[in-house]
């Protein structure tokens, strides 16, 4: 094994212990279930950019990435955090995640769903202490 392909294999080994602690504590957490473990897998992109992950949803299994950038603006990841760090963040909001992935594309597909910062406006409406978009609101009720 080469010196770059060893470093590799040590990044996900490790990012894959400190995730498993995380999932360990939020299975813990919801009486050991994870959305009815429709969770298949989680990794860190090649690049190092976010999460991709894979679940079980109608018909079979739909694989989702949700970029770096995604996880700073909408779960606060450190702008810095590891490959670990992204993907504990991404288990210890896995309940959530997997709610907006099953809604975004519930049926399956050999295609990746990319997520963008938007998917989860609700949660950085909540924690910038907004209550809705004004896109969500302008023309929500129909005029006849």
């Amino acid at each position: 094994m080469s010196k770059s392909n060893g470093r590799i294999f040590e990044v996900h080994f490790l990012s894959a212990a400190i995730g498993q602690r995380a999932l360990n504590q939020v299975c813990r957490q919801t009486g050991g279930h994870l959305m009815g473990s429709a969770l298949v897998w989680a990794a860190i992109h090649h690049n190092s950019d976010g999460v991709v992950f894979q679940v079980r949803v109608i018909r079979g299994l739909k694989r989702f990435h949700i970029p770096r950038r995604g996880l700073e603006e909408a779960f606060d990841l450190p702008p810095h955090a590891s490959d670990a760090g992204q993907l504990e963040l991404f288990y210890r909001r896995a309940t959530h995640i997997l709610s907006r992935a099953m809604h975004k594309r519930p049926i399956a597909g050999a295609d990746t769903a990319a997520f963008q910062t938007l998917d989860f406006a609700p949660v950085v409406e909540v924690a910038q202490g907004a209550t809705a978009l004004p896109s969500e609101t302008e023309g929500y009720l129909a005029s006849n």
